[in-house]
This record gives structure tokens, C-alpha cells and sequence, in this order.
């Protein structure tokens, strides 16, 4: 059996409270919050981390009434402290004296950890609890099995009242050592970047899904991955895809921004306008740069040589089939700054600048105020983002949605105003560079998943931090 306590209930999915998760008070929470699953032939046991030590005795009754033989218990790093592992193992304890007659019941508890310094710790807690506070069931520390220490320097600690028990995991061990393996994985961007809680939930589906465990070496920058050969070879897979997909994700925003920095080029050939795609239209506009600086230079080789740009003539030469087209640029797509601004327009067109003005237009206040979905909200301050870089790549990808919303949903509305809660000191970070998907749940968790969070409702968002956003 698998514990899984990272399914948290519909009334702690919001994480707006102050409440304890280990302290929780409430046993029956267990047991109404439990979701159950099989998945790879293991029982997965789904509950709220509130309650978790107060109902654990109870969920140690369901997993026996499943028929599971043992149990894998994760332990959150960061709440565990001497108290909890006394509780814990007073409760297993107190399980067993209930089940002493039933010979085929649950005999084995692994407690699993994410780092090697905690379990060092933590395995101390408990040996220090077994061997200096006696416990009915007379159980016995062992402190290694050798093969496992020399083949991957992994030191296991059992503790059981039986010493036929202690020979028979032993013998276990050693004989499925020799296939059981490791491998190491530089770390990617992408796992480099995780938050602690977004990579305790990929330890934890890694290890229910694929049947392996995942370690982050600091001084080595790798990841590594112990478990059988054919699960750790699913396990890389796995990761490789999810890197993949973040950096696909990456680039794909970073071609936007590229997009709404440069000008768009076109060829022309007779009435019809053809635009450049975003990686060649920059090589244009890059170079053109260069020859707006010095006339001097007039022609400059493109696309690894492929094409040939005179910019005193405005032609492009395609050198493999020889054809020559005219090529003109557009004037920024005919976006303009919007009028309620308060700046130098033409400096902030050439410079990106970033601003958060006061908003002191009398007519403007009271369009943002007589928003109905405002209501409830004092506002003690309203300023105006004010970045071109941004305002510009949203319209670009605005006509690309209109488009396609208007061919499939003609009669569905493009564009919405909607509300982002999020903390004060985080605000300066999203006016500047946009919303980043990377940093999606690091604060209050990712209800829905990973992805960035909007609501009709401003009193919605407020739950999610004191800085409020009105976005398009």
C-alpha cells in the first residue's frame, strides 16, 4: 500500500488558512477525505494531509481491511520533529497489539523521505524512541544491510519483533540487490527552477506511477533514480518529456517576446504581402540595425547563407533557386501606445519602459470603480501598468485569437477583464515581465494544475494575496 497525502479536501485546496496540518485535531478527517486506487498492482491510499496523524490509525484500518501486507508512509520534511515520529510509532504500535493473533496482516512499514540528511535524523528519532522507551512488541534495531551500503551507499534501518523477521528482510534484500539499480540524471532548467512542493508531487506520482525513487544531489547537480531497470528507463522517459515540454513552452514565449520587440518584414510579390517567420525576420531586422549604422555595408548573407539581403535596393535573394523578391517593413503593425498614457511615447516605443503610474484621471477612476465584479473591494491605490513590451505582444497574440475564435465561436467573446490576487512584493516581478508558469502554485498551490490562475470575481482573488490585478 501507498500513502499519498498530498490530496488535499475542497476546504484546505485554497492553503488561506493558518491551521497546523500535523496538529490537526480532527481523526474523522482521515477517513472522510480518503480516496481509494489501484494503480501497477499497489493500493493507493489518498487522503488530506490535515488529520493525517489523528486519523492514521484509522487509515491503517482500512489498508489492513484492503488485505495490503505493507505499508509505504511519505514523511513531509518539513513538519516532522521528534513528537511526530513518537506519535506515529506508538500508533503502528498500538495497531499491531490490535492484530497480534492475525498472522497474514500488514508486516512491513516503510517510511519514506525526499533528502538524506532528514532520514538520518529521522531514523535516529526513531531508534532512540524503539530502544530507550520500551514498547509491548519488543522490537529490535538492525542497522544496514551490507550489500545494499557497498553497491549504492544506502544504509536501511528495520525495526521488528522478530529476529527469523529481521533474517528473512535481510535475505530479501540482498538477494533482489543485485537487481536492483540506480541511475543519474543531470539535472535539467526545468527541475532546477521546482519549487519544493511541485517536486515533492513529482517524487510522489514517480513513485506511485513508475515504481522508483528520485533523489536531488546538491553537490552534484543530479538527480538520481534507484529502482528496477525497466522502471527507471520509464522514469527517465518520463522526465525527459517533462524538460522537453518546458522548454518547448520556453521557447515559444521568448519567440513571442522576440515579436513584439522587432518589426514585422514582408516579401512582396505583386499585390500580395507575405510576412517573414519570427527566427528570419529577426536575422532582417538585425542586420538592418547594422546597416541603418553604417551604409557602408549594403548586402549581409542570411538563413546559413541561403539567402542574400540588399537593404540600399530592399530585395531578398533566395540562392538556391535564384529568385529575387522586393521586401518592405511595417510600421509596428499599427499598434499605438494607448492614449490614456502618461509618457514620452516615442522614447517608450524604442525602449520598452516599464511603469506603474497613479491613476489621478477622475474619468478613468470611475470606470475601474463602477466595475460590478469590484464589488466588496475597498481600493486604498490604483496605478496603471505601463509596459509596451507586454501591451505589444498581447495585441499581436490578440489577432491571432480573434481569428481563430471568430471562426469556430463567431458569437463567443475574445477578450474578458478578469482579476489576479497575489502577494504585494510579487506585483513589481508581474508588471514587469508578465505571468510565469513556472512560479504557478509556489504560494498557495495549483488547485487545477499547473497553469495561471484568473477569476470574475475580485473578492475571489483577494483570498490569494493582498496586491490585486484587473487584467485583460
Amino acid at each position: 500500500a501507498i500513502i499519498d497525502v498530498t490530496a488535499l479536501c475542497s476546504k484546505h485546496k485554497t492553503m488561506d488558512n493558518q491551521e497546523d496540518v500535523a496538529g490537526y485535531p480532527d481523526e474523522d478527517h482521515t477517513s472522510q477525505t480518503l480516496q481509494y486506487q489501484q494503480l501497477s498492482g499497489s493500493g493507493i491510499y489518498r487522503v488530506c494531509p490535515y488529520g493525517y496523524l489523528a486519523g492514521f490509525k484509522s487509515l491503517l484500518v482500512h489498508i489492513y481491511t484492503h488485505g495490503d501486507k505493507s505499508v509505504a508512509i511519505p514523511l513531509l520534511d518539513i513538519e516532522m520533529n521528534p513528537v511526530i515520529i513518537d506519535c506515529l510509532v506508538d500508533l503502528i504500535e498500538s495497531f499491531m497489539v490490535d492484530h497480534l493473533t492475525d498472522i497474514s496482516g500488514i508486516n512491513c512499514f516503510d517510511f519514506i523521505i525526499g533528502y538524506q540528511d532528514r532520514s538520518a535524523e529521522i531514523a535516529t528519532w526513531m531508534q532512540d524512541k524503539i530502544t530507550k522507551k520500551p514498547v509491548q512488541l519488543r522490537w529490535t534495531v538492525v542497522q544496514q544491510v551490507p550489500s545494499l551500503k557497498k553497491n549504492f551507499g544506502m544504509i536501511l534501518h528495520y525495526a521488528v519483533s522478530d529476529k527469523k523477521a529481521i533474517d528473512h528482510m535481510k535475505s530479501s534484500m540482498v538477494g533482489s540487490g543485485s537487481i536492483w539499480t540506480y541511475q543519474e540524471m543531470d539535472n535539467e532548467d526545468y527541475f532546477n527552477v521546482m519549487e519544493s512542493q511541485m517536486w515533492y508531487q513529482l517524487a510522489l506520482k514517480i513513485w506511485s506511477e513508475y515504481n522508483t525513487i528520485i533523489t536531488y544531489d546538491d553537490a552534484r547537480a543530479s538527480i538520481f533514480i534507484f529502482g528496477y531497470a525497466a522502471d527507471i528507463m520509464r522514469t527517465v522517459s518520463y522526465m525527459l518529456h517533462l524538460s522537453k515540454t518546458h522548454v518547448e513552452e520556453k521557447i515559444h514565449e521568448e519567440m513571442q517576446l522576440l515579436a513584439a520587440k522587432v518589426d514585422q518584414w514582408y516579401t512582396i510579390s505583386g499585390s500580395n504581402r507575405t510576412k517573414f517567420g519570427i527566427k528570419l525576420n529577426y536575422e532582417i531586422e538585425k542586420n538592418y540595425n547594422t546597416y541603418c549604422q553604417n551604409k557602408a555595408k549594403e548586402i549581409f548573407n542570411i538563413d546559413s547563407g541561403t539567402k542574400i539581403v540588399d537593404y540600399r535596393n530592399m530585395t531578398i535573394k533566395d540562392v538556391v533557386n535564384g529568385v529575387t523578391f522586393p521586401i518592405e517593413k511595417s510600421s509596428r503593425l499599427g499598434i499605438s501606445i494607448p492614449d490614456n498614457w502618461e509618457c514620452d511615447k516615442n522614447e517608450d516605443t524604442i525602449d520598452g519602459l516599464f511603469s506603474l503610474v497613479d491613476v489621478r484621471n477622475q474619468q478613468e477612476l470611475d470606470e475601474i470603480k463602477n466595475i460590478p465584479q469590484l464589488s466588496g473591494i475597498t481600493i486604498k491605490k490604483l496605478q496603471r501598468i505601463q509596459n509596451w513590451n507586454l501591451y505589444r505582444r498581447y495585441q499581436i497574440r490578440k489577432v491571432e485569437v480573434t481569428k481563430a475564435v471568430k471562426k469556430y465561436m463567431p458569437k463567443a467573446k475574445v477578450e474578458r477583464r478578469l482579476f489576479h490576487g497575489t502577494a504585494s512584493n510579487k506585483l513589481d516581478a508581474i508588471c514587469k515581465n508578465g505571468f510565469d508558469r513556472d512560479f504557478s502554485g509556489s504560494a498557495t498551490g495549483s488547485k487545477h494544475g499547473t497553469g495561471t490562475y484568473f477569476a470574475i470575481k475580485a473578492v475571489d482573488s483577494q483570498r490569494y494575496g493582498n496586491g490585486l490585478l484587473l487584467v485583460r
